[in-house]
């Protein structure tokens, strides 16, 4: 088993490292699409006032501490001295990037429009196709390093990912056949694939997280 404890952050537990890291990463990335859809939405309509700059300084905050966040998830951390152990750590510092990189053109290729700044939220709005043809060829990248992970992670981080997995797959069985007995009982609206994609994918971590840093 690979030694976990080079990852660790003095004085700081791995969950909260990986806690801050990751929600700055998230909050960081959704601030920087609020600036730019606005902007786009603001150049279209013509509507740039002080109103611009309250929502510009609000944003620009929110960045900023969306990378405090990362510093100080990230202090001290050192890549391990294990071949394996480094590739692995570069492998989840890949995956975030891309992650990141990814989320930040789908929202540079949002539409114009007066809800452009939200349009991270509106995932069956349309895309720009230059866009769609970048994401659609980094599959093969993102396919390629979460091959390298499961071959890197170790017996417990395995274990982890293993059990987020089950969870998983109750959660997109449960979901699904509820929503669609409901929708054909009048009860709910017609199920949402997407929708429960993603909350498959939130049990999914949240279970693997906590099984990972228990």
């Amino acid at each position: 088993m690979t030694n976990t404890d080079d990852i660790r952050s003095e004085g700081m537990s791995p969950f909260k490292r990986a806690a801050l890291v990751i929600g700055g990463v998230l909050i960081a990335v959704f601030a920087l699409g609020v600036i730019v859809g606005y902007t786009k939405a603001a150049i279209a309509g013509g509507t740039f006032g002080w109103k611009s700059l309250l929502v510009y300084v609000v944003a620009a905050a929110v960045v900023l501490g969306g990378l405090w966040m990362i510093r100080r998830g990230a202090t001290k951390f050192t890549l391990s001295r294990s071949p394996k152990m480094r590739e692995y750590q570069l492998v989840v510092l890949g995956t975030c990037l891309l992650g990141a990189v990814l989320g930040g053109l789908m929202q540079l290729g949002a539409p114009d429009g007066a809800d452009a700044g939200l349009s991270v939220f509106s995932y069956n709005a349309p895309i720009s196709p230059a866009v769609a043809a970048v994401m659609l060829a980094s599959l093969p990248l993102l396919a390629w390093l979460y091959y390298r992970w499961h071959k890197t992670a170790d017996e417990h981080e395995q274990a982890a990912y293993n059990f987020g997995a089950v969870l998983g797959i109750y959660t997109y069985f449960f979901a699904s056949i509820g929503w669609w007995v409901a929708w054909r009982g009048g009860i709910l609206l017609e199920p949402d694939g997407l929708a429960i994609f993603w909350a498959v994918i939130i049990v999914w971590s949240i279970g693997w997280i906590w099984h990972r840093f228990r």
